[in-house]
Parts: C-alpha cells; sequence; structure tokens
C-alpha cells in the first residue's frame, strides 16, 4: 500500500444550491464539477490556521485568508487539498477537497465500484470503469464528486516533510525511514551506521502481565548488515517499528497492471541480465507515488525471504525508488 499520503477528512460540503442546480438542468458529472468548483475563491494545499487566518499555498502562492471560529475547529493535515469559499465580503469558510482520500482496497468490474480505506473504514463509491484503468490496487487516491452517486478518482501525492523519507499512519502519527550498516546491538537499542551519521534506535517493547515482548526480530539487526528501518518518533526516541533486509537491486523495465485485481506488476532485469517480476500488492510499502515510476527506472526491493528473491517472482515488502 502507498504509505506517506497525508490523510484528509472524508467529507465534503455540497451546497443545497449546486444540488439542486443538478436536478433542475440535468447537468453532466462535468458540469456539475465545474458549477461547484466555480464556487471557491481558491483551490490549494492546507499549510496552517494562524489567530483569525488560514494560510493556504497554491502552487508557489502562499495566501491568507480570514475565516470563523467553526472552520478552525475542523482538522485539516498539513499539506491537504482544500477549497476557500468565500461567505461574506471579507469572510472565508475551508473545505476538504475530496470526499475521501485513502488507498485503495479492491475494484469490483461488475458493479463498477472502487473500495477506499481511510483509518480502517472501507467506502465504496461508483466509478467510471474506463477511468480506473490507470490506478492500482493499494495506491492512495482522491476521491472526487461529479454528480449524484458518481464520483472520479485523482491521483495523490505523496507528501514529504523536513527532507526526510517519511509516511503517515494517520492521526499525526509519521513513520521514517533510513538505510544503513548496523553497527551496533544493545539489550533494548541498536545503532545504525548512515550517510548522514550514526542513528539510534529503540527497541518497540510490548509489555504484558508475563513477558515483554520485542515487536520485531533482533536477529534481522546483525552487526554488519545492511538493512532498511522503519521508525516513530515517541517523545524523543526513535522507536524501531519494522525492518528490512532481503533486498535486491533492480532496473525497471515494463509496468503492466493486471486486470481484476488492479495488482502493478513490474517486469524488471538486475545488473546480470537476470528477469524479476515484482508484484506490488495492497501490502507493499512505497515511498513514492505509484505514477512516479517509469520504465528504466533503479529500484530496491525488498522481500520477506532470500528463496523468493531467487525464485524470479517476488510479491515486494517494501520498495526504494532512485
Amino acid at each position: 500500500m502507498i504509505k506517506g499520503a497525508i490523510e484528509v477528512k472524508n467529507n465534503i460540503f455540497i451546497t443545497g444550491v449546486v444540488l439542486l442546480a443538478v436536478v433542475l438542468t440535468g447537468c453532466t458529472g462535468d458540469q456539475y464539477g465545474n458549477q461547484h468548483e466555480n464556487q471557491y475563491e481558491t483551490i490549494g494545499r492546507f499549510v496552517e490556521f494562524k489567530e483569525n487566518t488560514v494560510v493556504v499555498k497554491t502552487g508557489d502562492i502562499t495566501k491568507e485568508f480570514k475565516v470563523d471560529k467553526e472552520s478552525k475547529e475542523d482538522f485539516f493535515w498539513n499539506g491537504e487539498k482544500v477549497r476557500v469559499k468565500k461567505v461574506d465580503e471579507n469572510k472565508f469558510e475551508l473545505e476538504s477537497y475530496y470526499e475521501n482520500v485513502g488507498e485503495i482496497g479492491g475494484f469490483n468490474d461488475k458493479e463498477n465500484t472502487v473500495t477506499i480505506v481511510n483509518d480502517d473504514i472501507l467506502t465504496d463509491y461508483k466509478v467510471d470503469k474506463d477511468s480506473i484503468k490507470n490506478f492500482y490496487v493499494g495506491e492512495t487516491a482522491g476521491v472526487k464528486k461529479v454528480g449524484e452517486n458518481k464520483f472520479e478518482l485523482e491521483k495523490y501525492d505523496v507528501f514529504y516533510h523536513n527532507d526526510d523519507i517519511v509516511r503517515s499512519l494517520g492521526e499525526g502519527r509519521i513513520i521514517a525511514t533510513n538505510t544503513g550498516e548496523v553497527k551496533e546491538v544493545n539489550n533494548n537499542s541498536s545503532i545504525l551506521k548512515t550517510d548522514n551519521g550514526d542513528l539510534k534506535l529503540y527497541s518497540f517493547i510490548l509489555r504484558t502481565d508475563k513477558e515483554d515482548l520485542e515487536l520485531y526480530s533482533k536477529e534481522l539487526l546483525e552487526k554488519g548488515s545492511e538493512v532498511v528501518v522503519e521508525y516513530e518518533y515517541l517523545n524523543d526516541a526513535k522507536v524501531v517499528v519494522d525492518i528490512y533486509k532481503e533486498k535486491v537491486d533492480l532496473t525497471v523495465k515494463n509496468i503492466r497492471r493486471e486486470a481484476g485485481t488492479g495488482v502493478m506488476i513490474l517486469d524488471t532485469e538486475n545488473e546480470e541480465g537476470l528477469k524479476n517480476v515484482v508484484y506490488v500488492t495492497e501490502y507493499t510499502t512505497l515511498y513514492f507515488n505509484h505514477y512516479d515510476l517509469k520504465e528504466n527506472d533503479n529500484i530496491s526491493v525488498y522481500s520477506g525471504n532470500i528463496d523468493e528473491i531467487n525464485s524470479g517472482s517476488i510479491n515486494a515488502r517494501i520498495i526504494m525508488w532512485y
């Protein structure tokens, strides 16, 4: 699944005026969408709330709009795509741009629906069959309403914060990742030697009535081995979430979509010319957008075991893109 997409709210406010216009004029989906968006002062990315204003960035232009108290009580993620609606001479309201944003959990070709997963909530949307051909299961997408019970998918960016490669788990939880050589392993911590210096990581320990359980295998942190480590910031500590070790470096030769499931399939070769087929499923962690990947790109693919890598058919756990 694509990780890194900033989660947004599940609802969009649609005025009764627009809904009534659709009923009376018989607007098409495009007309509906155009009429709806023409109501808004601007569409951009949410930056922050100040005392009496909201800061929104559109392209390279940053603007402030005066908003009421009710708008400020709504929750918006930094980077969320939003719409600013003018309600008075110098007064504006802030709304989410999308009906929903989440990972694509599956496609139903018979019903022409797509399932969107947001914070473990599954919602089905009626979409045009031809409009989903360029989307993959596990990809993060925005759901835009274009008519009564009609929706379309839009590509959605993966955001990066403070120049670190990160992904969001929602509710403000940010997961970072780093690659390096295991330098030291202690009882409850380890040190990873990276290009930017040593990184101290702590074990994630689940305390139970009977014993303390570490939520990852310390065997993966063998001294001298090269690993990718995902970690979460808890207070001032960097706590290990997952570790990836078995890796193969590949060049993408062809990208295709499996009919029905929507799984992205990568036909690849290593530097010796040996071919590998890589399956990017809803369980694959990516640190880039699906649509960023192109033929002849170089990637590092991490799998659960070395036998799978040697077989030439890989269900990828994590993919790094260069």
